[in-house]
């Protein structure tokens, strides 16, 4: 009970730490690099949920120096955010109307809901659903530490590629090869080689649904309207990561194990379905440019 209110402040000053570093990171960087960069930071970021536990496990004797290292990098970065040049006009200028901001929230809020649905769900049922397999406990435990090591080390590189080809081609792509993932993972089951390669993509696959969300927010807003989307997209992330674990724990319950896959594989179908129906970012500028042209040739008339 002591403990709930520290909590309580740590997990609102975490929100919005992620949510401001989030929309600095997507709307300050270069744009040719802009997807590269966010990738560095999602790997950093997914890097360091997977350090925390491993700290805390280290034991009670560690427990004093886990505290002083953690305190001490809050204040290397706080030193670091001091010395950070203030934003430009340029940086905050307007790329996208308030009303375009709801057209293409589903397309962005999906990728993010998807990610964190699957995220939570694998963490709390990939294991259970291993030994429903005929996994031993050491190895179905150990598919969600390689899942998570595949989105850590995967998403800078999958940034690079995205600079290089397209954002949305790559965000696509990655869902398809998120959703034949699944469809193979039971295939995979009986040879460890096999199925460690294929957690290991699955769960690049899935971290880049979340990180070019990002990407693509950064690229079609900026300033206040950058820092809303990101508000939003922290609500879909909450939502996804309650819903997953429910959502499949009850199609569990109706058809077996095999319903984890079956919830994440529907997921994954309605990610793809969202972006081929929803707004691409060049049609909404576009339609954004035509606005502003209308506008100038009703005051000019």
């Amino acid at each position: 009970l002591q403990l709930l209110l520290p909590r309580f402040l740590t997990g609102i000053a975490s929100g919005v730490i992620i949510v401001l570093g989030e929309s600095w990171i997507t709307g300050g960087a270069a744009g040719k690099n802009r997807a590269t960069l966010t990738g560095i930071y999602a790997s950093a970021f997914t890097g360091c949920q997977l350090a925390g536990p491993l700290l805390i496990s280290a034991g009670a004797d560690y427990q004093i120096w886990v505290l002083l290292a953690v305190v001490g990098l809050t204040a290397a970065c706080l030193l670091m955010l001091r010395h950070l040049p203030s934003g430009s006009r340029e940086s905050l200028s307007e790329r996208a109307s308030w009303r375009s901001l709801g057209a293409f929230l589903p397309v962005l809020a999906s990728g993010v809901f998807c990610f964190a649905f699957f995220d939570a769900s694998i963490l709390a049922l990939l294991p259970l659903y291993g030994m429903d397999k005929g996994l031993n406990e050491a190895m179905a435990v150990l598919l969600v530490t390689i899942v998570l090591t595949g989105d850590a080390f995967f998403q800078a590189p999958l940034g690079w590629v995205a600079d290089k080809f397209g954002i949305r081609r790559v965000h696509l792509s990655c869902a398809a090869v998120f959703c034949l993932a699944l469809v193979a993972l039971p295939f995979l089951l009986a040879s460890p080689v096999q199925l460690i390669v294929g957690c290991l993509i699955l769960g690049a696959a899935a971290g880049a649904l979340y990180t070019l969300s990002l990407v693509r927010a950064g690229k079609t807003f900026s300033g206040q309207k950058l820092i809303m989307i990101n508000a939003l997209l922290g609500f879909f992330w909450s939502a996804g990561s309650v819903a997953g674990p429910v959502v499949s724990s009850l199609l569990i319950s109706v058809s077996g194990y095999d319903g984890l896959l079956v919830t994440l594989l529907a997921c994954g179908v309605l990610f793809l379905l969202i972006q081929c129906l929803g707004k691409t970012e060049t049609a909404l500028l576009a339609n954004e440019r035509q606005d502003r042209d209308a506008d100038v040739q009703t005051e000019t008339a």
